[in-house]
């Protein structure tokens, strides 16, 4: 399956094997003795002369991967490594390629850059997400203990209605955690990609006047 090619330095063409001109559906006839590279975006084209110009008597050999256009205008990675051959007064003669398709291998590591983004990004959120519920909790819990305590030790001089104050409080201090432990499970249910949009009406006035008696309670 390698695609292998020899070639002079002016790129002409004086060898490939079968599968070489499978790939670039081209008859052999139409490759040797005649100069061919494929179609590829310019800065792959910068990168394969720049490549091809390093090679020399000290550094023979080299690899590097870009990208070609093919007929049909699919676009896929290669990796080559060259050879350049030199006779014994140093001259150059001849380069012979080695490649190989590795669009295969170039999508899987996007797809492992990908997924290791889509995890920090969560690792992140569920952090950021632990220490505001955490900071959260302290408010409701901080409601509950204080009228608890008042609702305690000064019982006998609260007004009944200071007394179904606290206890309004209270309740909805309840009701905030559990709306917090809900938001956990939320969390939870979407990192599991098993959470579904499913947006229902809602009444925003009461929405924000419950926003308003909450802060205005825990002040």
């Amino acid at each position: 399956t390698e695609l292998i090619c020899r070639f002079k330095p002016d790129s002409t063409i004086t060898f490939v094997n079968e599968a070489y001109c499978r790939y670039f559906n081209k008859p052999r006839e139409s490759l040797i003795g005649h100069k061919f590279l494929p179609a590829m975006p310019l800065e792959d084209r910068k990168l394969i002369t720049k490549n091809f110009g390093s090679l020399s008597v000290e550094k023979p050999t080299n690899t590097y991967e870009h990208q070609v256009i093919l007929p049909g205008g699919e676009i896929r990675w290669q990796q080559w490594s060259d050879r350049a051959l030199f006779d014994e007064h140093g001259n150059f003669i001849e380069c012979q390629a080695v490649g190989r398709d590795i669009t295969q291998l170039k999508q899987a590591e996007a797809d492992i850059r990908k997924a290791l983004e889509k995890e920090r990004e969560l690792s992140e959120l569920r952090s950021s997400f632990v220490s505001l519920v955490s900071h959260e909790f302290r408010t409701p819990l901080t409601t509950i203990q204080s009228s608890a305590e008042l609702l305690e030790h000064y019982n006998d001089r609260l007004s009944d209605e200071k007394k179904q104050n606290h206890f309004k409080r209270i309740q909805t201090a309840l009701r905030r955690m559990t709306q917090l432990l809900e938001d956990v499970l939320i969390v939870g249910q979407a990192e599991a990609e098993k959470l579904k949009f499913n947006p229902q009406p809602m009444d925003f006035v009461a929405f924000c006047r419950d926003i308003v008696e909450t802060l205005q309670i825990t002040a």
